[in-house]
């Protein structure tokens, strides 16, 4: 068969949006076939459409990556019960554990600055601590309450600041980061985390536009290093706040739809190793789930 008719019988959406050859050469023979207008062209040369298509390929390439998770929860629908109350609770148990265990798995440790409140553990809750008199360097374990809890808090004190700072152009994503008020804390009192006055489930062209500036802002960060947490990279720094914070969920207050472009072009190994995580981790559960239907 010849390449261009190989090509037109089957055209990879995802690819045509990522790889400018392969974009290039379906416009050429698109160009050949039809002569009133090329959809193909106009996808990728006009904003108003282009902005759609780009738009459509991040939402794509974080189906690919979440799928496992969706269908692990239609194998718990299907297997264990029809309420959708005790199944919702359960996938976000699940997400929250499988979020857990990637942090301690990773051993995500960081040295931090002496001078630094941190939370302790105190029988069984948290406390913070401010009055410090350590002789030693402390560090912080994620995927423990307290570390979890300092690196937030540190996050959102201290690293927000030391970035802007850092910026020697104006960068829109760490000024509009500001603190909300949010429930989802272990206890469940009032709690605060930063988030953009934007909505990030666009709804219009202006929050779209927003959103591009904002992953260029986050794109921007991947050389800045983050002194309070021992020198890492800033955009893994981001990253593991939003996976402590909102769990990695798309939602009008999550960062997640910043990372969109990260999950398909492998360009950061830490948010390659988690989508790689969750699809094992779906894939094991959904066999441990299999085997007590079988019990049963």
């Amino acid at each position: 068969m010849p390449r261009y008719k190989e090509l037109m019988k089957s055209v990879n959406f995802t690819e045509f949006m990522e790889n400018p050859e392969y974009r290039r050469e379906i416009i050429d023979i698109y160009d050949k076939i039809k002569f009133a207008i090329n959809i193909m062209d106009i996808a990728n040369n006009v904003e108003h459409y282009k902005g759609y298509s780009e738009t459509l390929s991040a939402l794509f390439a974080v189906n690919e990556n979440m799928s496992p998770t969706w269908h692990l929860l239609d194998y718990i629908s299907s297997t264990i019960n029809d309420d959708k109350d005790d199944i919702g609770r359960t996938l976000d148990w699940i997400n929250t554990s499988t979020i857990q265990e990637f942090l301690l798995e990773k051993n995500f440790e960081f040295p931090i600055s002496k001078e630094l409140p941190h939370f302790v553990k105190s029988g069984r809750t948290i406390e913070l601590v401010t009055d410090i008199n350590e002789s030693s360097q402390p560090f912080i374990r994620l995927g423990t309450d307290e570390g979890n809890a300092t690196f937030k808090y540190i996050f959102e004190n201290y690293v927000i600041d030391t970035l802007r700072s850092q910026s020697t152009v104006f960068n829109t994503l760490l000024n509009d980061l500001t603190p909300i008020k949010t429930d989802k804390t272990p206890d469940k009192n009032i709690g605060t985390k930063v988030a953009t006055d934007v909505k990030l489930i666009p709804s219009n062209d202006y929050e779209r536009k927003m959103i591009d500036i904002y992953k260029q802002s986050l794109k921007s960060l991947s050389g800045k290093t983050v002194p309070e947490f021992g020198g890492a990279n800033a955009l893994d720094i981001i990253f593991l706040y939003n996976l402590i914070t909102n769990d990695n969920k798309i939602g009008e207050s999550s960062l997640t739809t910043l990372f969109q472009d990260y999950v398909f072009s492998k360009q950061s190994k830490l948010i390659s190793d988690y989508f790689e995580f969750r699809k094992m981790n779906a894939s094991y559960l959904m066999k441990f789930i299999h085997s007590l239907s079988l019990d049963d």
